[in-house]
């Protein structure tokens, strides 16, 4: 419906002069860019000029891709010299989709636990073609193992794409509360009082142990 009205004007534009040009334009600006249609105000501005014997702004365009991730799936591609891209999370976790156009890195997309996230501006459009990589990179801190006998807990978080981890001492005294490798061998340590929980360590990469001692 919203076609038949743009065709409708632009026959009241081509009869009228210029302060009626400027004042339907001006509604149909406002009024596609209120409702979301930004992309077909583009699409229908260029088709108007070309019409009216100027030259088309519409010069670049690129087919449509999607990323299927857990929880998540993007899908990218160029409008009207523009790069865009559409970011849905079903997740627990906010996702991060980076781009390099050319080599170089552009605009970044985020989307956080359970939203949609529609980009309209990437990056402009050349002959150079978009690559896209998304990945999970927050994730609100949980609780991830309690030990009764030993009294402690150890909790879990992703901070920008890196685990790591926090020890809290459920003892009602003093102690040590460790990360260690795959061999035991002591990473860091912090001396605990009751009910405290240690600074952020970064997660080593393979097996790791948590332990408290007195």
């Amino acid at each position: 419906m919203k076609r038949d009205v743009f065709h409708i004007m632009i026959l009241d534009i081509r009869s009228g002069g210029a302060l009626v040009m400027y004042k339907y334009i001006s509604l149909i600006v406002l009024s596609l860019l209120l409702s979301g249609c930004g992309d077909l105000f583009l699409r229908s501005l260029d088709e108007f000029n070309a019409g009216m014997g100027g030259q088309r702004t519409c010069q670049y365009e690129a087919d449509y891709q999607t990323i299927y991730g857990e929880g998540y799936t993007y899908e990218f591609g160029g409008y009207c010299n523009q790069w865009l891209g559409t970011l849905k999370n079903n997740s627990e976790f906010t996702i991060k989709c980076s781009h390099t156009l050319d080599g170089r890195p552009v605009n970044s997309v985020f989307a956080g636990p359970r939203q949609t996230v529609d980009e309209k501006f990437i990056a402009q459009m050349n002959n150079g073609y978009l690559k896209a990589t998304c990945r999970a990179w927050e994730r609100a801190a949980k609780l991830q193992n309690r030990y009764s006998e030993t009294r402690y807990s150890v909790y879990s978080k992703l901070s920008s794409g890196t685990w790591k981890v926090s020890i809290q001492n459920n003892a009602n005294f003093t102690r040590k509360c460790r990360l260690l490798d795959k061999n035991n061998r002591v990473i860091v340590e912090e001396a605990l009082s009751s009910g405290q929980s240690s600074s952020w360590w970064k997660e080593p990469n393979g097996t790791f142990y948590t332990q408290c001692i007195s």
